[in-house]
């Protein structure tokens, strides 16, 4: 397989990585923390002290002097976003238009169409990784349109032929595996995300819940688990055959969002609170210590959430909605302010 060189944001965040490195450094020769400078207004003086003394390049130098001017500044999260919202813009306005003429375009046009538009970007991304071109934003837009017209095409074929008859659910499935075949062809997080949540949906809708008339959050809470688990497996075998450990953080987070949003839908349905708080409690406790253990603030995050909602619907059960409630929930809420601050600048120190 051909080596991608590094994107064209990638100089923007080793930069950012030397400005990182020079807080370092400033403060083992102050020895003082990290974050008494992170409110420094500019670091252009000691850059340039470090550049006249042959510590810096000029070249590294002038980067760094740049973002302190704010002359360079990276704008690739804005853009993401704005490119996910101009996809799923493309992605409506198609679905009207398709509704629209479904009677005068018929079947088999609408899925040519849409079978030949996703070829049609996959085909580009191909090629563009067989040239060896760095990957960009653009492509990883292309590759998630791509990635979703397909799936429209799937579920309009099974819609409008009935391939798979009363197992028509099983279409997610095969949309998954689409999606994961592609993920770890392009090696895009992103595909393998939509892979995930086309799983979800199908755990989500294997239990005939239109005939029972009755939507159990128990049911919902195993629907969460099993998927959960199931990417424990999925986890397990990408690290030791298929080799793409940047798919393991992908996994991480929607495990722990699943087993703390299935123990948060126990305790907030009254039959199962008790069972929903003894399985919250050390799903908070392990994702609190694998995103201590990992330095990723995103994991303490969803425990500290997690447990402030589960506590909050347990208190409320005990002692009502009100003046002490209140109370309850804007201490609670301060102290997590203040504790999440905490925990980051930690973080910013021991970086």
């Amino acid at each position: 397989m051909p080596t991608r060189p590094p994107a064209r944001d990638d100089l923007f965040h080793s930069l950012q990585n030397a400005r990182d490195d020079l807080l370092r450094v400033l403060s083992r020769r102050s020895q003082k923390p990290c974050h008494t400078y992170v409110a420094v207004t500019s670091l252009e003086p000691e850059i340039s002290r470090f550049r006249d003394e042959g510590i810096l390049a000029d070249s590294a130098a002038e980067g760094l002097i740049a973002i302190e001017r704010r002359n360079l500044f990276s704008i690739h999260g804005e853009l993401r976003v704005l490119a996910w919202v101009a996809i799923t813009l493309v992605i409506s306005g198609l679905g009207i238009l398709l509704q629209q003429n479904f009677h005068r375009l018929g079947p088999a046009l609408v899925l040519s169409a849409l079978a030949i538009a996703s070829a049609g970007l996959f085909a580009v991304a191909e090629w563009r990784r067989r040239r060896g071109v760095a990957s960009s934003l653009a492509d990883d837009s292309a590759l998630l349109l791509a990635a979703l017209l397909l799936a429209a095409a799937i579920g309009y074929a099974e819609a409008v032929y009935k391939l798979l008859d009363n197992y028509w659910s099983w279409h997610l499935i095969v949309i998954a595996i689409a999606h994961a075949v592609a993920a770890y062809h392009f090696g895009s997080r992103v595909l393998l995300s939509l892979s995930i949540t086309a799983l979800a949906a199908f755990l989500g809708i294997n239990y005939d819940l239109i005939q029972t008339n009755l939507f159990f959050s128990y049911d919902l809470a195993v629907r969460g688990y099993l998927c959960a688990a199931i990417l424990l497996a999925w986890r397990t075998l990408n690290l030791r055959y298929a080799r793409r450990p940047e798919f393991t953080e992908v996994f991480d987070h929607t495990m722990a969002l699943l087993i703390l949003l299935s123990a948060l839908t126990l305790v907030f349905e009254s039959g199962s609170r008790v069972i929903g708080l003894v399985l919250l409690l050390p799903s908070v406790v392990a994702v609190f210590l694998h995103g201590w253990r990992e330095r990723q603030q995103a994991f303490i995050f969803y425990a500290v959430i997690a447990l402030l909602l589960g506590l909050g619907n347990a208190i409320s059960q005990i002692i009502g909605d009100g003046a002490f409630f209140f109370i309850y929930v804007l201490v609670s809420t301060i102290a997590a302010i203040i504790f999440l601050f905490r925990v980051r600048a930690r973080f910013r120190e021991a970086a």
